[in-house]
């Protein structure tokens, strides 16, 4: 009997140890996943860490940008203010200008711009990549375009538009240089003015316009504009004026009747005696050349209130196959040449 009771306790206590096994194998896995929950909570929590870092670090953007003086509410928008009497250091921004201090009143916009100026009141404008760059005290000088004026240093009153123009100038005074590659006829040149692409000037007080390959110049839109100077030296050229052929007389024959309106005029048709061309308003030293190729005689009137020498605002006559030039010698007056 005792034996009996001995065994069955026993076998009640491996029935328990095998329950305890499984409870350990039970608690095992449970704190493998505890385990696990613990490094998930650790990552999550380093996340949260570098987050919060980002969201400080914007937050000090924010703080850094938000300047009621640049900014303001409209509405449920924040916007940017009209710039006004922003402080830049040196420049002062405004509503509609940029001003810029302690430069002696010029103006360097560019890399290397003005570099050397000694900023005293030279008034500069350098606008370009080192443009007006070896300046130190030159004054009154306007270089616009990149490597504009580079070697100016101590001349005034220069101009230099386009790329590189003005090149060689380092001392000279009152020059205009307009167009990429334009350059002095020397260093010290002075009253110079060269116009168009690679133009090189030729000598103090004079101007150049256009380069090797040009070929005209035009005085107003349709070339009709006076142009007045001294004497006129041709290189190699020719005087070229203006012509009208095969003109037809007025059968009119009255004063203002078929007006010449050029140099050289040749009249090709004269129907009848007397049939009529009109000269124009006289300018002094103007001179016009009349061919009368027609069949009769011409007749040729002034301009109204003008003389050609038989009275004021009377004819006077060109036989058939005969020419005359009208020289006028002031603002009324003709003579025959």
């Amino acid at each position: 009997m005792a034996a009996t009771r001995v065994a069955a306790i026993y076998d009640s206590l491996v029935v328990h140890r095998d329950s305890l096994d499984n409870y350990y194998d039970t608690l095992a896995v449970h704190l493998d996943t505890l385990q696990a929950l613990r490094d998930s909570i650790n990552n999550n929590y380093d996340t949260l860490v570098v987050h919060r870092t980002d969201i400080n670090s914007l937050y000090d953007s924010i703080n850094l940008v938000h300047d009621s003086t640049l900014w303001e509410t409209v509405g449920s928008d924040v916007v940017l203010k009209t710039p006004k009497d922003v402080d830049l250091g040196d420049y002062t921004l405004d509503t509609k200008r940029l001003l810029q201090s302690n430069n002696g009143f010029s103006i360097f916009i560019g890399e290397n711009a003005g570099l050397n100026d000694d900023l005293s009141n030279n008034i500069n404008t350098f606008v370009g990549f080192s443009s007006g760059l070896a300046n130190t005290s030159g004054v009154f000088n306007t270089y616009i375009g990149g490597v504009s004026g580079t070697s100016l240093t101590i001349g005034n009153n220069n101009t230099c538009v386009g790329f590189n123009s003005g090149g060689i100038t380092v001392t000279g005074n009152n020059n205009t240089h307009v167009g990429a590659e334009t350059d002095a006829s020397s260093t010290t040149a002075s009253n110079e003015i060269a116009l168009g692409a690679n133009v090189t000037g030729n000598g103090d007080s004079t101007a150049t316009i256009g380069g090797i390959d040009f070929k005209e110049v035009y005085f107003g839109q349709n070339g009709e504009a006076a142009l007045y100077g001294g004497s006129i030296t041709l290189n190699g050229g020719y005087v070229i004026k203006s012509t009208t052929a095969t003109i037809t007389a007025s059968t009119t024959q009255t004063q203002g009747q078929q007006p010449l309106t050029t140099d050289i005029n040749e009249i090709s048709t004269v129907g009848n005696a007397n049939d009529a061309v009109t000269l124009m308003t006289a300018v002094a030293g103007l001179e016009i050349f009349i061919i009368n190729n027609g069949s009769n005689t011409l007749q040729i009137f002034p301009a109204s209130s003008d003389d050609l020498g038989a009275g004021v605002n009377s004819s006077t006559t060109l036989a058939a196959g005969s020419n005359v030039t009208f020289v006028s010698y002031n603002t009324t007056n003709w003579e025959i040449k």
